[in-house]
C-alpha cells in the first residue's frame, strides 16, 4: 500500500568501528539510489538513516555521509527529480540531521 511507483532497495553496510570501508559502502548505497531515480525520471525519492537501525552505523556520521553524496548530486541534478526528503525514525537520528543540516545553511 505505499504510494510510490518506485522503491529502490539498499542494503547499507553493518558498522564495524569504522575500519571496514564502511564509509564508502553507505555512500555508494545513497549514490546509486540516486542513480536509479535519475535512470527512472523520478520526480521524488525519500532515503530512511540507512544503516542507522540495526545495523548501528553512528547516526551523525550516516547523515554527514548522506549528506556529501546529495550535495555533489544536486550539482547537476536530473530534470526530474525535485524533491529529496530524508526520514529520521527516531530522535537520535533526527538530532543528527538537525546538525548536519545547519551545519549547511
Amino acid at each position: 500500500a505505499l504510494p510510490a511507483r518506485w522503491v529502490f532497495h539498499a542494503v547499507g553496510p553493518l558498522w564495524k568501528g569504522g575500519e571496514d570501508n564502511e564509509a564508502q559502502l553507505l555512500a555508494s548505497c545513497y549514490h546509486k539510489s540516486l542513480q536509479l531515480a535519475a535512470e527512472k525520471q523520478v520526480g521524488s525519492i525519500a532515503f530512511a538513516a540507512i544503516s542507522c537501525g540495526a545495523n548501528h552505523f553512528p547516526p551523525l556520521a550516516a547523515a554527514n555521509i548522506a549528506w556529501h553524496v546529495v550535495e555533489a548530486y544536486l550539482a547537476a541534478p536530473p530534470p526530474a527529480l525535485r524533491k529529496i526528503v530524508f526520514v529520521a525514525f527516531d530522535d537520535e537520528v533526527h538530532r543528527a540531521w538537525q546538525k548536519v543540516l545547519v551545519g549547511i545553511s
